[in-house]
């Protein structure tokens, strides 16, 4: 506590035994005054045999004089230890409103030593809360909200609300958590007019979450910064505030308030890293679709040459049964044939017997005949 106060309050503490001390004299002014008169007027009767009348109409009017002198001034002194009493009170009062008015400002420490905040103190907290959340606009009207999820937003308060184009937001459900109010998303300015706004989807949303954006039938919350992660706001909650909005499984750090700074979360990272998950998800799942069309249309085709070479297969017993038809057909042709071949070779070679003995024979006849004509010719020679 200042020491000012301290003194002004120890000098103003003895002042209404000083003001007893100047109402007593006020009393005993009173009664001096009476003396003096009585006195007086003793004097005056004593004084009838020398002195004039003149003398003692004087004096007497002297000592009356002097008496209502006296009992103004008595009643001086006792008007002004009246009024001193009361500026003393009122100077009490404002020490005590100016403690008052010091420790509201400045705060005031406990019996343990613990600085109860002040205005100053909170007001530098409220600032530090105001540079850690940025710029906020509170219940902001939503006009309209597209299948894409791009919404028109009025903003009545501040005027102008000082939102520039390209900003990127963060929108909340006015409705508090409890009664079903939630987080909506990240957006980005696209337009900024003198009252409204338009807001596109920062990041790409789920049905689920354009489902809810559309569903929103209340006001909105807009943060220029993302709130951040507290341990205060979880200890805070009752029992059955945090049995009804936090998970079963939840650690019991997060009840305690003894997370350290590396185990909050950074929403904005988070939410950014689940989607660029979700879209390599969703690019996964794109591609195993398209591998299952290709593999249901390759299966197809599967399919249709199953059937073909199923029905070729068939077309082929088929014709299998005919050429074992025509093979054994063809067997038995052809042991007749061997059977036949068996035979003429038999016959040939009876042939090429007889025609070797027909040769030696015309061959023996060529002799013959060769031998004749040689003879004829030598007859014909000899004859003249």
């Amino acid at each position: 506590m200042d020491w000012r106060f301290t003194l002004v309050t120890e000098a103003l503490t003895t002042l209404p035994q000083r003001d007893g001390y100047i109402a007593d004299r006020g009393v005993m002014g009173y009664a001096v005054a009476g003396i003096i008169v009585i006195i007086s007027g003793v004097l005056a009767w004593l004084s009838v045999a020398s002195w004039r009348w003149f003398n003692i109409t004087l004096v007497f009017l002297i000592v009356c004089a002097a008496s209502t002198m006296g009992f103004l001034a008595a009643h001086t002194l006792k008007v002004h230890s009246a009024w001193r009493s009361r500026t003393n009170e009122g100077l009490l009062k404002i020490a005590a409103e100016e403690k008052f008015k010091y420790e509201k400002l400045e705060g005031i420490r406990d019996e343990n030593g613990t600085l109860k905040a002040g205005i100053r103190q909170m007001k530098q907290q409220v600032q530090d809360l105001i540079v850690a959340r940025g710029p906020a606009w509170f219940d902001a009207k939503p006009e309209g909200i597209n299948p894409d999820g791009s919404a028109e937003v009025t903003i009545e308060v501040p005027e102008p609300h000082g939102v520039s184009g390209q900003s990127i937001v963060f929108v909340f459900e006015s409705t508090p958590v409890a009664d079903g109010g939630a987080y909506l998303g990240e957006f980005r300015v696209s337009e900024s007019a003198a009252k409204s706004i338009k807001l596109q989807p920062n990041l790409p949303l789920t049905a689920d979450e354009l489902k809810r954006l559309r569903a929103t039938k209340g006001l909105w919350n807009i943060y220029l910064k993302m709130p951040a992660d507290e341990n205060e706001v979880y200890v805070a909650l009752s029992d059955e505030e945090a049995e009804t909005l936090l998970p079963k499984d939840l650690d019991a750090s997060f009840r305690k308030g003894t997370r350290t700074e590396e185990q909050m979360s950074d929403w904005v990272f988070l939410f950014h890293n689940y989607s660029l998950e979700r879209e390599l998800i969703n690019d996964q799942k794109a591609k195993l679709q398209s591998n299952i069309a290709r593999l249901e249309e390759s299966l197809g085709r599967s399919k249709k040459k199953i059937a073909y070479r199923t029905k070729e297969k068939a077309d082929l017993g088929f014709d299998k049964q005919g050429f074992e038809a025509e093979r054994v057909a063809v067997a038995s042709y052809a042991a007749e044939l061997e059977a036949k071949s068996t035979k003429l070779a038999a016959e040939l070679a009876e042939v090429r017997a007889q025609n070797a003995r027909l040769a030696a024979e015309l061959k023996a006849l060529q002799l013959k005949a060769a031998e004749r004509i040689n003879q004829r010719t030598e007859t014909a020679q000899a004859t003249p």
